[in-house]
């Protein structure tokens, strides 16, 4: 992703590119695996009781904002990009 830094890919194995051993798509997602659901709880599927969607997304209730600073409404200190 542009400006993407982060050394962790959280894109997943099954994703082109995705090298990560964590699956960070859903399982109920084509080619999600992981254990650990990083979608919304708000989203269909989303299981995972920390939403890693931004507080100012729709849906979004996790104090950390995984949105990038450089992104509108992106507030946390972490950018994942």
């Amino acid at each position: 992703t542009p400006g993407g830094t982060d050394p962790i890919d959280f894109n997943s194995a099954g994703t082109p590119g995705g090298t990560d051993p964590i699956d960070f798509n859903s399982a109920a997602t084509p080619g999600g695996t992981g254990p650990i659901d990083f979608n919304s709880a708000g989203t269909p599927g989303g299981t995972d009781p920390i939403d890693f969607n931004s507080a100012g997304t729709p849906g979004g209730t996790d104090p950390i904002d995984i949105n990038s600073a450089g992104i509108p409404g992106g507030t946390g200190p972490i950018d994942f990009n």
